[in-house]
């Protein structure tokens, strides 16, 4: 829930530097997440009505097409975090930054901090423009 993710922000903003005091804080931090399973059609061909087997990504098919229906997809999950820091005297906003992450994996408890982790890399003067950051994330 929210309480988790305002956690996880908070660890990854604390390796940036950034604290959280309440009480004498000269920012606020807005974060958000999305997450959204999709079906994603495996890119590999059919085996017609030949004698034949195909095996991957958790699946195994003998045959047509239509023999075993829903074997060629997988579900991957999109998910998008964001951080704004405003100052609080004027609202200004000082640093925003965002991450996107889309792969067979559900687990956002490792997933979303690592995001996070990445939409910080450079702060606070990241290079402009998108790109693309690689986060390892232990297993």
């Amino acid at each position: 829930g929210q309480d988790q993710l305002e956690a996880f922000a908070q660890d990854a903003l604390a390796q940036v530097g950034l604290k959280h005091d309440e009480a004498r804080a000269a920012y606020s931090v807005q974060v958000s997440a999305n997450q959204r399973a999709h079906s994603v059609l495996l890119d590999r061909p059919a085996l017609g009505w030949q004698l034949g087997w195909m095996v991957g990504n958790g699946g195994i098919s003998v045959g047509g097409d239509d023999l075993f229906p829903g074997l060629e997809a997988q579900t991957n999950y999109q998910y998008e975090v964001g951080l704004i820091v405003r100052h609080r005297a004027s609202q200004a906003v000082v640093f925003e930054t965002r991450a996107t992450h889309d792969g067979p994996w559900a687990d956002s408890a490792q997933i979303l901090p690592a995001m996070l982790q990445a939409a910080l890399q450079g702060f606070p003067a990241p290079p402009a423009g998108m790109r693309r950051v690689n986060m390892e994330i232990p297993r």
